[in-house]
């Protein structure tokens, strides 16, 4: 399962669980203000938190604009178009 969080340039987000990858393949790098997929080791509240704080710890948000980022521990993938 992964939790998808979309970055619009509104500055809101939305998210949701989802099994496999269809926001990766609908939506190609650049074609909207950024997506950010979390892949936490399970699905409990403490895993995607500490998967969120290792990321905003480590990243700047800035670059993650436009591109598709796949986040899991110790891992972030970045797709640019």
């Amino acid at each position: 399962m992964m939790c998808c969080v979309q970055l619009p340039a509104t500055g809101g987000c939305l998210s949701r669980w989802t099994a496999g990858s269809p926001v990766v393949r609908s939506y190609p790098p650049g074609a909207h203000a950024g997506i950010l997929v979390l892949r936490p080791g399970d699905q409990s509240a403490p895993s995607v938190a500490a998967l969120l704080g290792e990321l905003l710890a480590g990243e700047d948000l800035d670059a993650l604009a436009k591109v598709i980022a796949i986040a899991q521990p110790g891992l972030l993938r970045i797709r640019r178009g």
